[in-house]
């Protein structure tokens, strides 16, 4: 198999196939995310997921209600992505595949290389989603601009 880098710098746009994309979950369901884009589908699920949180400070709640109840992304939904895309990501890199417990398995070499394969696997997979969580982050947060 081929796990192709993880480029941070790489931009994307509309016309330029997305290279670096991870697979996060959240309630129970799958999407493909990538460092600058949401899925829709995702927005949505977020936002009910965002109704049904009781930890949401109703202020802040009552503020975005009508944007949140229509699926769109508010600073509130995306903090509930970012925090979900952060979890995978480091669940990415604390848990391990359960292999083969025989210790000779290390001596033979397409072992070692498929191992080494899902852990750079893994590790692009962490660091798509961090970018992701960051990026939301941002958007709820922005840094305001420095004049000259």
């Amino acid at each position: 198999g081929f796990v192709p880098d993880y480029d941070l710098d790489a931009d994307t746009n509309d016309e330029d196939p997305i290279e670096n994309v991870a697979e996060l979950w959240m309630n129970g369901l799958r999407f493909d995310v990538d460092p600058n884009s949401v899925p829709y589908d995702l927005v949505e699920v977020a936002a009910a997921q965002t109704m049904l949180d009781y930890s949401v400070d109703e202020d802040e709640f009552a503020k975005e209600e009508e944007e949140i109840e229509n699926g769109m992304l508010t600073p509130l939904v995306a903090r509930t992505i970012a925090d979900r895309a952060t979890e995978a990501a480091v669940n990415l890199v604390i848990e391990t595949e359960e292999g083969d417990s025989e210790e000779d398995v290390w001596d033979k070499a397409e072992f070692v290389q498929a191992a080494s394969l899902a852990n750079r696997l893994r590790w692009s997979q962490h660091e798509v989603l961090m970018k992701f969580a960051k990026n939301l982050r941002e958007l709820c947060n922005p840094e305001p601009e420095e004049e000259d």
